[in-house]
């Protein structure tokens, strides 16, 4: 583990959380299984756990979240603002049907009649000290189809062996890189998972160019990559248009979209804020695909239980399939 000068744990709030509206209602967004062949990527800003959130606290919401994650079965999930035991807490009761049982039946539910359980493991340290303290850019990968062979997490901008801050950046930013082996076909590939910073314009720009570099470098190598996270930018912006001129940015690269919404309106954003029943059109959460990628399915999943959400922001899922 890295190891460097202690930095004083903070977290980018820019929207503070709102107590739901008075409602009742609970939506499941119907999911088809991965297509054969292919391979399933979440990426999903947790909300970290240490923050004053009320009905939206950490203890009160994970369940509905391991849940989704059981029944969406993503092959690789990159996680962000995930503090240690956030997940660990994923780690150990995804592993388990216990909590899909108990999140259908606070729902009113039917769970489901096969197991959803399954085993990931995870990579990653914390971005403050480069231990387990602090904010994580996890990858958690299943153990019965992949081998990590190696991971770093690194930070973003010049001194990106060392916990640093940089640019005009509010807060100390990684990026977490693993290399997983297919454990049927032997195929490796190169994942990466970021948290951009929400202050600093050049911070963001010279990220998204320092992961291009590093994207880049894989590249050389032979390796498939993609790149993933919440990069607290719209679709507009240069640092997004400039990964989506050198990658395939998921949305934009398919027709087909899973999506929905409580209340019969489709949601296009992935940043909810905790805010229930509004629009949110925010979309600032990627995955990014090298052209060797064929993207099949592109997803934003605004489940609710009570109208609560699961996280202030919605998990985004990418199928996709090695080969044009």
């Amino acid at each position: 583990m890295l190891m460097g000068a202690g930095l004083k744990g903070q977290h980018d709030v820019v929207e503070g959380p709102t107590v739901p509206a008075a409602t009742d209602s609970t939506y499941r967004l119907p999911m088809p299984a991965t297509p054969e062949g292919a391979y399933r990527f979440m990426t999903y800003n947790l909300r970290y756990a240490g923050a004053s959130d009320g009905p939206n606290a950490w203890d009160q919401r994970f369940l509905y979240l391991i849940d989704q994650i059981q029944r969406m079965k993503p092959d690789v999930l990159g996680t962000q603002e995930g503090l240690y035991r956030q997940l660990m807490d994923i780690e150990g009761f995804v592993a388990s049907d216990s909590l899909h049982r108990l999140a259908c039946s606070r729902a009113g539910l039917a769970p489901e009649t096969q197991s959803l359980a399954e085993v990931y493991h995870w990579v990653g340290v914390g971005r403050d000290s480069g231990d387990s303290r602090g904010e994580h850019t996890a990858i958690f990968y299943r153990r019965n189809r992949f081998s990590c062979l190696y991971s770093e997490t690194f930070w973003l901008g010049k001194h990106s062996q060392e916990p640093s801050v940089a640019y005009d950046a509010a807060l100390p930013r990684i990026a977490t890189l693993a290399l997983l082996k297919d454990l049927s076909s032997g195929r490796t590939l190169c994942v990466l998972n970021t948290h951009f910073d929400h202050v600093g314009a050049k911070a963001r720009a010279k990220a998204a160019k320092q992961l291009w570099a590093v994207v880049q470098r894989y590249q050389k190598f032979g390796y498939a990559v993609v790149l993933m996270g919440d990069l607290n930018l719209v679709p507009e912006e240069a640092p997004i248009r400039f990964l989506a001129s050198h990658m395939q940015e998921a949305w934009e690269s398919t027709q087909w979209h899973y999506t929905g919404s409580p209340w019969g309106q489709p949601i296009h954003g992935t940043f909810n804020a905790f805010q229930y029943g509004k629009p949110h059109e925010r979309r600032i959460d990627y995955v990014f695909a090298t052209r060797d990628w064929t993207v099949l399915k592109h997803g934003i999943i605004p489940e609710s239980t009570g109208g609560l959400y699961p996280s202030d922001h919605f998990p985004v899922l990418v199928d996709l399939m090695l080969g044009r």
